[in-house]
């Protein structure tokens, strides 16, 4: 699963309730803790612990491109795509 670009793993314990939590940052070894409560909260602990994790590592956060096409760029890649359809003026 992902929470903010970072993958976490829930793995259900032998006793009800019980879950062990790592979180897989990135160029970073595993983070693990055990969790006791329902799914929802062990996911809830799991996110809490990445965004720990980021607060105390902000120059090791994924970067994340928030416009990775320029929309007159879009524009013009999917006039060139629709030029290549074979089925295009068919019919």
């Amino acid at each position: 699963m992902l929470h903010k670009r970072i993958r976490y793993t829930l793995r259900l314990g032998i006793a009800p309730g019980q879950w062990q939590i790592a979180v897989h940052p990135p160029n970073s070894p595993a983070v693990e803790k055990p969790f006791r409560g329902n799914k929802q909260e062990a996911e809830s602990a799991a996110r809490s612990m990445i965004d720990t994790w980021l607060k105390s590592h902000a120059d090791q956060r994924p970067k994340v491109q928030s416009d990775p096409l320029p929309l007159d760029e879009f524009n013009d890649a999917k006039a060139d795509r629709s030029a290549l359809d074979p089925h295009k003026g068919v019919g």
